[in-house]
C-alpha cells in the first residue's frame, strides 16, 4: 500500500511540474511580447506643454500644446487607420 501511495504521489508531483512549465513558458511569451511593445514605443515620442498666466483681468490664459511624433513609414496604409 505505501508503495502505491509513493506511485501516485510521483504522479501527482510530475504533472505539477508539468503545469508549472505551462505557466513558465505563458510567462516567457509575455515578457517578451512586452519588450517588444516597450521597443516599439521608444520609437515614437511624445511631447506635452501647459502654459498658465494669470491676467489683470482676473482671468487665466492658459495654452496646451500636445505634439505626437509617430516613427511610421507614410506609405504603409495600415499604419494610418
Amino acid at each position: 500500500m505505501a508503495h502505491s501511495s509513493q506511485a501516485l504521489n510521483s504522479e501527482a508531483q510530475a504533472k505539477m511540474a508539468g503545469k508549472g512549465k505551462g505557466k513558465l513558458c505563458y510567462l516567457k511569451y509575455v515578457i517578451i511580447m512586452v519588450v517588444i511593445a516597450v521597443a516599439k514605443a521608444k520609437q515614437d515620442q511624445f511631447h506635452e506643454e501647459l502654459f498658465l498666466k494669470p491676467m489683470s483681468s482676473g482671468h487665466v490664459y492658459a495654452y496646451f500644446q500636445f505634439t505626437t511624433v509617430w516613427n511610421v513609414d507614410v506609405k504603409d496604409e495600415e499604419a494610418c487607420k
